[in-house]
């Protein structure tokens, strides 16, 4: 599987252009506009918390596309937007929130 990551502030800086454009165009992809698969995923993660993660492969659902990547080229266009923070800084910062706000946390 193959899915497009974007940081949540990117999200909110989209919306915030968005509530002041005044064009026609009326739907946006928001994205990254890149694909990862769940093996970058595991292989980032892994690198910014310098240890190994257990990964338990299943059978991929019935239901689930194959690859979901946005074309956010009217956003770029439109909205005058890019995301700005990558997939591994996305992740580290998250990483480096959830070790500052659990940091001796028994769950």
């Amino acid at each position: 599987m193959i899915r497009d990551y974007i940081h949540v502030t990117d999200i909110a800086s989209a919306l915030t252009k968005a509530l002041t454009y005044s064009g026609e165009t009326r739907i946006f992809n928001i994205g990254s506009g890149v694909g990862h698969n769940l093996n970058e995923v595991i292989q980032v993660i892994e690198s910014i918390t310098a240890q190994p993660l257990r990964v338990k492969y299943t059978e991929s659902r019935s239901f689930d596309v194959p690859i979901n990547v946005l074309d956010i080229s009217r956003a770029r266009k439109d909205l005058n937007w890019k995301p700005t923070v990558s997939f591994q800084e996305g992740i580290a910062r998250v990483y480096a929130w959830m070790h500052k706000e659990y940091k001796g946390s028994s769950t």
